[in-house]
């Protein structure tokens, strides 16, 4: 055993490491080394120690170490930091100029830390402990941030960070375009990019921005924002923006489009949208806009833009539905699709080209008579609620232990929609009679007759025919066409299908009837050994709730037979036999489009019916990028209160989701497909290592295992695990200057007050 010390040139710099080896033979019986113990850098006395240790080994002789040789091996570490994960990250950050680039948007601070001097470790501690801002002033010191970084540890502190969270606010918008271009630079105009909107909450009142409402994961009562997000095919956010909780998403998608106007990198590529932009009104905007979009018709919708969708080709493929049978079921049904001239993408993935048309609605009214012609939208149903409210009022009187709940439940609507029917029975009796006079002519909204109710019987009938009047004159005129009304004409529309996706479909609603019968029978026998008269409302919600419960309302009528049973008392007891009975023509529109997704483009798209499949596909990369900032990242809950530094920590989430994009681009580019999360995992082990506390402070790392080894070495990242390179390039924490200018200046105020 022997010590060996490698010299090592790299970019004009000499490395020297100190190596324990031990000679042995290969496999082959050849002489080679083997290296027990990397030593790294060791100071010359060091090495001189060991060589003479070594030495008097092998001849059996003792030693005497002199003092400072001594002082050396014995010396303890005295700080120990978080370093190799935060190195790596740093390094991706760097990659895209970021500290030049939100440097040079916030100009001449005059402080002793610029702007990204506080941004960037901010956004590391989102991206490997996320926190609160002020948590952040406490974990900054246990990292190696401060030397890498060279900055004074005593200078980041809690009142500069909150200022620095404003100065973002107010350099966010530039910063956005300038790394929009950033990206369109790097990857060019032939990628794609997807839109999408999230929402986050506040513990507390929140920002004067939020809005209470309930979540997109069905949190209630909780005080939100929505944030919309436009980002490329890697995952990279390009903009992004803040909205109120109870903005809907099509219109916070569209008010991003307007923010961004006609930049050139945006009409450039194709941008995927998911359905909620699948209107038709939506769809006529973006395309008078002039983005090559792509979203998809939600699927009641489908028959709006076409009929000459062959779901017939599959509809009655057979099902066995048993675990056995899960493989022939799905090829059974791919092989209708390739017979319906369907183009396989990838075993469980079909394409269909239906070519550039107008959509089907638009066909069917340019066909219609003009005079015929009605305005689209629901059918005006007033007469038709006031009945119903009409009977519900008598069903109510006659079973006074019923509530408006109750009653809600058993016909498969909410309270608050219960209410609102109701309301209409406070109406003028005169206008009642005009409404179901008129009945399904009668053209006004429940809206409309609620907002007469403040006014007294006679001013309601005359609002009324006013308004009915005026709607008259205005059928005899010609049409004016509203924004509404705007038609889309030509849409490139490809629709796919998914085998396994109609399978799983089929069988679970298969598995639904048959869980409903279950349920019936069960009710069915209880109801059978009834020990005392039940009411018919009662039983009838008792079945609608099941029903209800499985979004199935529409879709099966319940009938109630009543029957009379004799108690051992010889007591008649009331009582129902229950049925369920499935609507078919409901129950085959429902299952009609199973497995089809109808996409909707712009007809200058030039990607193939493949292409646009492939890109709809993957829009779940947006969807990944608001995992990552709501989990990993932890966008919420929000911990601040005010809008400017809402927005701030937004942006700090969404500057550390592009650094661990970059970071999984570049391992799955090097063949290491590891999340940026697992990657952190892998090297926040390997830490910065104080050993002794003098005018030159001796540091070195921890020995780096085999999974950190190979992750360096698909970054290009080696040099940072290098002991000389790192003691040449960071700046020791004792030799930094105590405390900035500005605290110095404060404590002096801070005292001369006190005196």
């Amino acid at each position: 055993m022997h010590l060996r010390v490698s010299t090592v040139r790299r970019q004009g710099q000499i490395y020297r490491y100190a190596q324990l080896v031990q000679s042995v033979r290969d496999t082959r019986g050849k002489s080679t080394t083997r290296v027990i113990k990397h030593l790294g850098k060791l100071p010359e006395p060091i090495i001189n120690a060991f060589r003479i240790a070594l030495q008097a080994a092998r001849d059996g002789d003792s030693i005497v170490l002199q003092s400072e040789v001594a002082e050396l091996l014995s010396g303890s570490t005295l700080a120990n930091r978080r370093y190799l994960d935060l190195a790596v990250l740093i390094d991706c950050w760097n990659q895209w100029r970021l500290s030049d680039l939100i440097n040079d948007l916030a100009g001449d601070q005059g402080t002793s830390l610029s702007l990204a001097e506080v941004v960037l470790p901010l956004v590391l501690q989102r991206c490997s402990a996320p926190g609160s801002k002020l948590g952040a002033t406490r974990w900054v010191p246990t990292t190696a941030l401060p030397e890498v970084l060279g900055f004074d540890v005593a200078a980041f502190h809690n009142s500069r960070v909150h200022r620095v969270l404003e100065k973002l606010y107010s350099v966010t918008s530039s910063l956005q375009q300038r790394l929009s271009q950033l990206c369109s630079d790097q990857d060019g105009a032939s990628g794609v990019m997807f839109m999408d909107v999230t929402d986050t909450y506040f513990e507390g009142i929140g920002s004067p921005m939020a809005e209470q409402t309930r979540t997109k994961t069905e949190m209630p009562h909780k005080r939100c924002l929505g944030i919309v997000l436009l980002a490329e095919e890697h995952g990279y956010p390009l903009r992004w923006k803040v909205v109120g909780g109870k903005t809907k998403d099509w219109h916070a998608m569209g008010g991003m489009l307007d923010d961004i106007g006609e930049v050139e990198w945006l009409q450039q590529r194709p941008v995927v949208f998911d359905r909620a932009m699948g209107n038709q009104k939506n769809v006529a905007a973006l395309k008078g806009r002039g983005l090559h979009f792509l979203t998809a018709a939600h699927v009641t919708a489908i028959e709006s833009y076409t009929k000459a969708l062959p779901f017939s080709a599959v509809a009655n493929v057979g099902i066995e539905g048993t675990d056995e049978s899960y493989e022939k079921d799905i090829e059974g049904v791919a092989q209708a699709a390739r017979s319906a001239g369907f183009e396989q993408v990838n075993p469980r993935l079909f394409a269909l080209e239906l070519g550039v048309t107008v959509p089907a609605s638009e066909q069917e009214a340019a066909e219609q008579d003009p005079s015929e012609r009605r305005r689209r939208g629901r059918p005006v149903l007033v007469a038709k609620h006031l009945k119903q409210a009409h009977e519900i009022q008598r069903r109510m009187k006659a079973d006074k232990s019923l509530s408006q709940k109750d009653v809600a439940s058993s016909l498969g609507m909410t309270p608050t929609h219960l209410g609102n029917q109701l309301a209409l029975l406070r109406l003028a009796p005169a206008v009642q009679e005009r409404v179901l006079q008129l009945d399904e002519r009668f053209p006004f909204g429940e809206k409309y007759l609620r907002s007469l109710l403040t006014l007294t019987p006679d001013e309601q009938l005359a609002a009324v025919d006013e308004k009915l009047a005026a709607h008259l004159s205005a059928l005899s005129e010609p049409a004016t066409p509203t924004d509404d009304d705007e038609p889309i004409g030509l849409l490139r529309l490809v629709a796919y299908f998914n085998p396994q996706l109609f399978v799983d479909v089929r069988r679970r609603t298969a598995e639904h009837c048959e869980k409903l019968q279950r349920h019936v029978e069960a009710f069915n026998a209880d109801l059978a050994a009834a020990k005392r008269s039940r009411s018919y409302d009662s039983t009838h919600r008792k079945f609608v709730r099941e029903v209800e419960r499985l979004k199935y309302l529409d879709t099966f009528d319940i009938e109630l037979t009543p029957i009379t049973l004799t108690s051992k008392t010889g007591r008649h007891i009331a009582s129902f036999q229950g049925s369920i009975t499935r609507k078919e023509d409901v129950w085959e529109r429902r299952r009609r489009y199973d497995g089809f997704v109808l996409l909707l483009g712009h007809p200058e798209l030039p990607q193939s019916a493949r292409e646009l499949v492939s890109f709809y596909r993957i829009k779940d990369t947006v969807e990944k990028d608001f995992q990552t900032i709501k989990g990993v990242i932890k966008l919420r809950p929000i911990y601040s209160y005010t809008d400017p530094k809402v927005q701030a920590h937004v942006t700090l989430c969404m500057l550390a989701l592009l650094v661990q994009r970059t970071l999984e681009h570049r391992l799955r580019t090097a063949g290491l497909p590891l999340t940026a999360p697992a990657c952190i995992d892998v090297l926040k082990t390997c830490h910065l290592n104080q050993r002794r506390a003098d005018d030159e402070p001796l540091y070195d790392i921890t020995q780096l295992d085999a999974a950190q080894q190979q992750v360096l070495a698909a970054l290009g990242l080696e040099q940072l695990a290098d002991d000389e390179h790192l003691r040449a390039r960071i700046t020791p924490r004792c030799l930094a200057p105590s405390a900035s200018p500005e605290r110095k200046q404060g404590r002096r105020s801070r005292r001369r007050r006190s005196q």
